[in-house]
């Protein structure tokens, strides 16, 4: 829980900055679209990191290959549900919406 809280708000610009990078914001974006784009930025930040929590928490090489490649699963098929409930988040709190 402590990294999920010190790595939300950079996950969130970094989620932002792809949609930007991509072209996925506004109300003329495909789910499918929508759908890559969330499961590209929650891969492409989330496994980096696990990867250095395990590194850090001293986990071998082997260790490391093995964990990722089961994360993996996880990670790519949580990335819109999770891009979803940020969204609902943002609303909730009155942040503005990009994606």
């Amino acid at each position: 829980m402590p990294i999920a809280l010190l790595t939300g708000r950079p996950y969130g610009i970094y989620r932002n900055w792809l949609f930007k990078c991509l072209q996925g914001t506004g109300a003329h974006v495909s789910q499918l679209r929508r759908l890559m784009i969330d499961t590209l930025s929650n891969v492409t930040f989330q496994i980096p990191l696990y990867v250095l929590i395990l590194t850090f928490n001293g986990a071998t090489m082997g260790q490391i290959i093995t964990a990722v490649s089961s994360i993996i699963v996880v990670v790519t098929l949580s990335g819109r549900p999770y891009g979803i409930y940020l969204i609902w988040c943002r609303k909730l709190f009155g942040v503005p919406v990009k994606s």
